[in-house]
């Protein structure tokens, strides 16, 4: 067995293994992308490269078998350089989005496509739960968000964008029975919480914190909550449904008080939810504030999502959690033009917008279904994305490509982005094996080599089960089963 050294560390290596397998055996970690155990390495993508002690030229870890006496660095800064450098490159013209505009574009963090999907599937039920993770009060949102998400849907290009809104409102006007506490972590302690102001800042924050199992005080000197809202063209059904759902959590209204006056001697917290110039009473705990005393002018919703916030930056800082990880990378797809739109739309519901005036849950369901679901299916372990934040990568770093974005439907019961395709081979590879075989094959050369089918009978159903595989190993979700 030849020994090597690999960042200064010896190791006995079996023979014909790997750079790639010696340095696991060592609990070094060297990102792949390309990599398959399954099939022979080809190292087309040179994320895992190495190198040499002393040599100048980089070598793919995963197709490098081990010498005697071999000397490689894994984690030098100049290793790390070239990594990021193969990466930059792969995502130069790489047309995938990560997370869909709706999602970015909503101060809330709302997982629009996840919420069109439950809506679609009819289990309004989760889709309720969903929603009032990130949004505390969906019956005002739904009624008087600007919408920032329907602004960005790519759908409008084509007829008009998803009715996000108005799903949101028909969903907050059902009855379901109320989430269930979201207790991940024992609270350190009983003491009470007390929030200065019941707005719609501070009553979102309060239902996040009781949702965790915190004891809520909120209290509020005039005597009706949420008293920026009384000009607003908001039925009353719509703010009482929405204020006996923060109370049924635990939250504990006090009208005609001020936090200074009955301020109980033991709080775990403040939270300032007022607006500008409001000061903290004297010798407290910590404060934190949010809302309009931060920022005078914030539109609702951000005002609902600062509430959310502060509810979690309280529970951070009361439970010593560890500060949140650095944001993933997210790939972002540009601008589409006229014909690439063309591409984008095709296999969506083609159905019209719905009249939102009317929405009933069968024509609730057909509006959800014009989502174009615009993210990675992948999003949360795809390792493109995850080398890509680890090494600090900059999309954008070398001039856009010539690429234009495809949606191609030639293929067996597959939908083929060529935009998201690294070139791996792995779907040609297992496409060939698999007990119904499709002649899948990278034709052409350097930047015109595109994945294509030679023959196949579509009409056999095993096809669907070997491009259901062909899914399943794509590293970059550049294949997904078509819509039946």
């Amino acid at each position: 067995m030849p020994t090597i050294h690999i960042d200064h560390q010896p190791i006995q290596a079996p023979d014909g293994a790997t750079i790639l397998e010696a340095a696991a055996r060592l609990g070094i970690t060297i990102p792949t992308l390309c990599h398959d155990r399954r099939f022979k390495p080809t190292g087309s993508c040179m994320v895992c490269a190495v190198r040499r002690h002393g040599a100048a030229q980089f070598i793919p870890a995963c197709a490098t078998r081990v010498e005697e006496g071999m000397d490689i660095e894994a984690s030098t800064p100049e290793v790390n350089d070239f990594r990021r450098a193969a990466l930059e490159l792969l995502l130069s013209d790489h047309l995938g989005e990560c997370v869909a505009m709706c999602r970015r574009a909503c101060p809330a963090d709302l997982d629009v496509s996840r919420l069109m999907t439950l809506v679609e599937r009819g289990d309004d039920a989760a889709a309720f739960a969903l929603l009032t993770e990130h949004i505390a009060l969906p019956g005002i949102v739904g009624h008087l968000c600007h919408r920032p998400c329907e602004k960005v849907c790519r759908r409008a290009a084509h007829d008009a964008p998803v009715s996000i809104r108005a799903i949101e409102r028909c969903l907050a006007a059902a009855e379901y029975p109320p989430p269930t506490a979201a207790q991940s972590q024992q609270i350190p302690h009983s003491s009470p919480i007390a929030i200065v102001g019941a707005g719609v800042t501070g009553l979102s924050a309060a239902w996040h914190l009781a949702r965790r199992g915190y004891t809520c005080h909120v209290y509020e000197a005039a005597d009706v909550p949420l008293t920026s809202l009384a000009d607003a063209d908001l039925p009353p059904i719509v703010i009482q449904r929405d204020l006996d759902r923060v109370l049924q959590a635990g939250v504990q209204l006090h009208l005609n008080e001020r936090v200074g006056d009955v301020l109980p001697g033991d709080v775990a917290a403040i939270l300032l939810a007022t607006g500008p110039g409001q000061s903290p009473p004297a010798a407290v705990p910590p404060v934190f504030r949010a809302g309009r005393c931060v920022k005078p002018d914030a539109s609702l919703i951000d005002r609902v999502a600062a509430g959310r916030r502060a509810a979690h930056d309280i529970h951070h800082v009361l439970t010593g959690a560890e500060p949140d990880p650095i944001p993933a990378f997210r790939s972002v797809l540009r601008r589409l033009d006229n014909a690439e739109m063309l591409d984008f739309i095709a296999n969506l519901n083609p159905d019209p917008p719905v009249d939102t005036d009317f929405l009933a849950s069968e024509s609730l369901q057909r509006e959800a279904a014009r989502c174009g679901h615009c993210e990675c299916d992948i999003a949360a372990d795809c390792q493109l994305r995850r080398w890509s934040g680890q090494l600090h990568v900059r999309q954008r770093r070398h001039p856009a490509s010539n690429a234009r974005y495809q949606k191609r439907l030639d293929l067996p019961h597959l939908v083929f982005e060529p935009g998201k395709c690294i070139l791996c081979g792995h779907c040609v590879r297992v496409a060939a094996e698999a007990p119904a075989p499709m002649q899948l094959t990278l034709a052409n050369r350097g930047f015109s080599t595109t994945l294509t089918c030679a023959s196949a009978d579509t009409t056999d159903p095993a096809l669907r089960d070997t491009a259901a595989a062909c899914v399943a190993i794509c590293p970059t979700a550049a294949l997904r089963l078509r819509c039946s």
